[in-house]
């Protein structure tokens, strides 16, 4: 959406006029109206668009008000969080940001990811019909409605099994079957998630994503079930014409489900599930066929369940040879001075926190081994001020990849993490750090240019999603590069504010 559009929609949402929108932004009315027909970019004064998220954030206050802000700006977290001064930074960043859809959606994904409570329950599991199995082995179901049948059907028979398996998706074809009825759609992925509750694990295979909408609003849907650990998710990195589809769910030693259907389709083919044990055995076959032919599409890593695989993950990142981009909550852990790290060992001397300090160094070798190759990567970090260094509230972030993640910086470690940072921006020139003053969304992203992307939730569980999916690469990039251009100067001149305020804020602490 436009400045212009967002603005109309913010107006008829809240019932307020041109007159009362300028009164509360000190414009005059007429400039109002250019800015709602377009003739009128949006204001260079920021203040003006926060005097406007302010006044529509009092305004947009009731059950429809706050559903229709979630669901056009794509933040769940505004029908929880009501408060006036959240919803004015939602609408500011909102009416703010040139995102295009896909960048725009992964900023949504991403607030929805850092909120995401997967102990919440939006509906209930399927309920399918019991079969008699002694009786008939393979069934038939036509349509839409018959597709979801047989989905329910299937996945309520694991359910209520007794022993855990793994589950073989395949999907391919249009699935207007499924996105026609949410309250299906809400069921099943509920579902699923009992499943990997139960002990079931997950394998799923994609054909490739046609853009990178498509590419995120699918990690958005299956975000439940990956963040019990339990889904992975694979891609066929080529294209195809798109006539012939397929879609399939395999349970061996259960079930088989499967489905053909031409690539425009809108209804589907008759759907059959077999539980003849020949016919599981020869699609569980297809489908292991299927998957040697695929990449992995998306990952999750959870800290908790392995802390020394987690970090693990961080150096193969690193190891990649390639431009790159990091968008940090804090200070940057890719830069930071042996001193600290020499002091972390002295500290942490468990097993795994040994491990991860040694995943740890071996990251700063293998970041500026890729700055000595040529590659630019650009840094875009937040930093602490004095005063909250000498409150003792300025987390180490180094410490956040250890068991005891609450140490914070003494003033003399801050100075030499913000003196070598300066110190590798002298030695490097391909190097950039640009300096957030707080107002992006809180996440963490990580790009290697058209290789590999991390998608950080930095709350608990703190999870990285790892994919290598060229749609969803593309969305990174664009969102991350709009992030780190902003504030509209070149980033090389950005980068030399940034070396000027790391100096003079080591001065202050010195």
């Amino acid at each position: 959406m436009t400045f212009s559009e967002k603005l109309n929609y913010l107006l008829e949402l809240s019932g307020a006029s041109n007159a009362e929108l300028a009164r509360a932004s000190g414009i005059d009315p007429s400039q109002v109206s250019r800015l709602r027909g377009g003739t009128r970019n949006i204001p260079k004064r920021i203040h003006t668009i926060e005097l406007m998220s302010e006044f529509f954030a009092g305004l947009c206050i009731g059950d429809y008000q706050r559903s229709s802000l979630a669901d056009t700006i794509g933040d769940k977290k505004l029908l929880t969080d009501r408060s006036a001064h959240y919803t004015a930074d939602v609408l500011c960043s909102w009416l703010r940001s040139k995102q295009s859809d896909s960048s725009a959606r992964l900023d949504h994904f991403m607030r929805s990811f850092e909120d995401y409570d997967r102990s919440v329950r939006t509906s209930n599991a399927l309920t399918g019909n019991e079969h008699p199995l002694h009786v008939v082995t393979t069934y038939g179901y036509e349509g839409n409605e018959g597709r979801r049948t047989a989905v329910a059907d299937v996945i309520n028979y694991l359910v209520n099994s007794d022993t855990p398996g793994e589950v073989y998706i395949l999907s391919d074809e249009n699935l207007h079957w499924l996105a026609q009825d949410k309250g299906f759609s809400d069921s099943l992925i509920e579902s699923m998630v009992k499943l990997a509750e139960k002990g079931f694990t997950v394998k799923r295979i994609v054909s490739p994503l046609r853009d990178s909408v498509s590419a995120i609003e699918a990690l958005d849907r299956w975000m439940p079930i990956y963040m019990t650990g339990a889904l992975t998710s694979f891609h066929y990195p080529r294209m195809r014409d798109g006539l012939f589809r397929r879609f399939m769910i395999v349970s061996p030693g259960n079930f088989t489900l499967s489905s053909c259907a031409l690539g425009d389709q809108h209804e589907c083919a008759s759907t059959y599930v077999s539980y003849e044990p020949a016919v599981i055995e020869d699609d569980t076959r297809f489908f292991n066929s299927y998957l040697s032919k695929c990449a992995p599409l998306a990952e999750p890593y959870i800290y908790e369940r392995d802390p020394v695989t987690f970090s693990g993950h961080l150096l193969d990142f690193h190891s990649i040879s390639s431009d790159g981009i990091s968008k940090w909550m804090g200070m940057t852990c890719n830069v930071v001075p042996p001193s600290i790290i020499n002091r972390l060992e002295q500290n942490y001397t468990d097993p795994d926190s040994m491990k991860i300090i040694s995943v740890f160094r071996s990251i700063q070798e293998a970041f500026e081994k890729n700055l000595d190759d040529g590659n630019r990567f650009i840094e875009i970090i937040r930093l602490f001020s004095a005063e909250q260094v000498l409150r003792g509230e300025a987390q180490l972030t180094p410490s956040l990849l250890l068991p005891d993640s609450s140490r914070c910086y003494t003033v003399e470690e801050y100075r030499q993490h913000l003196a070598y940072i300066l110190s590798m921006m002298e030695k490097h020139p391909n190097y950039y750090v640009l300096v957030d003053v707080g107002d992006m969304t809180e996440n963490e992203l990580h790009l290697k240019d058209g290789k590999l992307a991390l998608l950080v939730r930095t709350t608990t569980p703190f999870t990285i999603f790892s994919t290598s999916e060229h749609s969803t690469l593309s969305a990174v990039q664009e969102y991350l590069m709009l992030q780190a251009t902003r504030y509209g100067s070149s980033m090389v001149i950005q980068r030399r504010h940034t070396m000027e305020k790391l100096q003079n804020l080591i001065n202050h602490l010195s």
